[in-house]
């Protein structure tokens, strides 16, 4: 439990971190963002497959839920690569 309290701030320390090195963050606009929700059986994992094979729309990864900090740069997520600083959570 403490280690998990611990990572828990240490991500929240990174996020911070973040705001204060890119600013411009706070300016981004979202226009018309599209949010699924639904119960349990409901369809809603599926829906949010769909949705993630259209190139133009970009899906929240669960990784990234758990880890915002620092943010994904456009373009620098690659399938298949491996990355160092991942960890099974």
């Amino acid at each position: 439990m403490a280690g998990r309290i611990v990572d828990l701030l240490s991500e929240r320390l990174k996020f911070e971190q973040s705001w204060k090195d890119n600013p411009d963050i706070a300016n981004e606009k979202i226009v018309r963002p599209v949010i699924g929700i639904g119960l349990g059986s409901s369809g809603s994992n599926a829906l949010g497959f769909v949705i993630a094979q259209d190139p133009n729309r970009r899906v929240l990864r669960s990784w990234e839920a758990h880890f915002p900090s620092p943010p994904l740069m456009h373009g620098v997520f690659e399938l298949g690569k491996t990355y160092p600083d991942a960890k099974f959570i």
